[in-house]
């Protein structure tokens, strides 16, 4: 940051009352908790294909069958 630059804006503000320091913690845990909670977790991504015409998964109509 250099002298030129104006200061950045506060993420969170006080509009009523006098908070104590443990208070404001205990908000910003709640706050930075949520917005972890609001990503979805990561998974597989979706399957371009059905899994039927997988062909790893594919077997011919007689291989069931009993020789």
């Amino acid at each position: 940051m250099t002298s030129n630059d104006p200061p950045p804006q506060p993420l969170i503000r006080v509009v009523r009352g006098e908070p104590a320091p443990d208070e404001l913690a205990a908000l910003t845990a709640i706050l930075l908790s949520r917005s972890q909670a609001a990503r979805p977790a990561p998974g597989p991504p979706p399957r371009d294909t059905a899994r039927w015409r997988d062909p790893s998964v594919f077997r011919a109509p007689g291989d069931w069958t009993a020789p």
